[in-house]
C-alpha cells in the first residue's frame, strides 16, 4: 500500500490501484487534522512517499500520517523525494540546528526503512539513518544524446556524485571551487580540470536560485567549453530564476519531478523520476 503526501501527488499514475487514502483538513487557525481512510490488512507494508516542500507545513502532515500508520501497527517504509531542512546541517552558535531537530522527530516512529532521493547533505547521516539514492539512470540518456565529455561539479559538495556519474558514463570530471559568502551569495573560484572545446554537463543535487549554476557556466565559457548544459535532481526555481539561467551560457537545463514543477521554457526539461521510485517500492 502506497501513501502519497499532498506534495507527492504527481506520482499517482505510476502507482494507480496501490494507493492508500487519508483525509487532510485544515481548521480556521491553520491547524491540521488527518484521518486514515484506507483499511490496511495485517501484515501489509505501508510505504509513504513525501516531498517536504515547503517543509514546515508538510512535515506536520507527514508526522500525522506516520502516527496513524503506527497506530495501525504497520511496517512502514518512508521515501523522501525531497528532504527539507537538509541544508541546515552545520551547527553554529545561536543558530537553530534545523536538520537535527527535524531528524529527531522521526525517532518516535517505528520506521523499517528510510530512503532519501539525492540528499543535499551527507552530514544528515549524523542525525538520521537512511539510504541515499541518486537516480543516475535518468541522466545517462541525455549525456549520450548531447555527447557530453566532462561532468562538472559546481562546488565541493557535488564532487562525489559527479565522480560516480562520470565513471558510469565514461566521462572525465572537472570541479569548481565555490565560497558561500551569505545565504544567497556565492563567490566562484578557480576551475579544476580541462574543459577546452569540450561538451560539459554541470551536475548538482539541488538548484535553489540558480546563481551557482550561472557563475559556474560563465567560468566554464571563459575556459573554452564548447557546449554547456546543466542537470539537477531537485529544483526550487521560479520562472524568473529559470529564465535568468537560460540567458547564461547554459543552453539547456534538466531537473526531475521530485518536487512538482510548473516552469515553462523551451529549454527547461523535466525528467520523470516515477519509474525509478517504483523500483524502490514494494506495492
Amino acid at each position: 500500500m502506497i501513501f502519497l503526501t499532498s506534495t507527492a501527488t504527481q506520482f499517482k499514475k505510476i502507482f494507480k490501484s496501490h494507493l492508500g487514502k487519508y483525509t487532510l483538513e485544515k481548521f480556521n487557525d491553520g491547524e491540521l487534522f488527518l484521518k486514515l481512510d484506507t483499511s490496511i490488512k495485517q501484515g501489509d507494508l505501508a510505504t509513504v512517499i513525501a516531498a517536504t516542500n515547503p517543509p514546515a507545513h508538510h512535515f506536520i502532515e507527514l508526522f500525522f500520517l506516520l502516527n496513524t500508520l503506527q497506530q495501525a501497527k504497520k511496517t512502514t517504509h518512508l521515501i523522501f523525494t525531497y528532504f527539507g531542512y537538509a541544508r541546515q546541517d552545520h551547527p553554529l552558535p545561536l543558530v537553530a540546528q534545523g536538520a537535527e531537530i527535524i531528524s529527531n522527530c522521526f525517532k518516535q516512529f517505528s520506521l523499517d526503512k528510510i530512503l532519501i532521493i539525492h540528499c543535499h547533505s551527507s552530514a544528515l547521516h549524523n542525525y538520521l539513518t537512511f539510504e541515499n539514492i541518486i537516480p543516475f539512470n535518468l541522466y545517462k540518456p541525455l549525456i549520450s544524446e548531447k555527447k557530453i565529455d566532462v561532468i562538472v561539479a559546481p562546488d565541493k559538495g557535488a564532487i562525489s556524485a559527479c565522480e560516480q556519474l562520470a565513471k558510469i558514463t565514461s566521462c572525465t570530471i572537472s570541479s569548481i571551487e565555490k565560497q558561500r559568502i551569505a545565504k544567497d551569495q556565492i563567490k566562484t573560484g578557480k576551475l579544476i580540470g580541462n574543459v577546452h572545446k569540450k561538451n560539459v554537463l554541470i551536475f548538482d543535487d539541488l538548484i535553489s536560485t540558480g546563481k551557482t549554476l550561472i557563475h559556474a557556466a560563465e567560468l566554464l565559457k571563459k575556459n573554452g567549453a564548447l557546449h554547456i548544459y546543466a542537470v539537477a535532481t531537485h529544483s526550487l526555481l521560479t520562472q524568473k530564476n529559470t529564465e535568468e539561467i537560460l540567458k547564461s551560457p547554459i543552453e539547456e537545463l534538466w531537473v526531475t519531478n521530485t518536487i512538482k514543477q510548473k516552469i515553462t521554457h523551451p529549454h527547461f526539461h523535466v525528467l520523470d523520476i516515477g519509474p525509478e521510485l517504483k523500483k524502490l517500492v514494494s506495492c
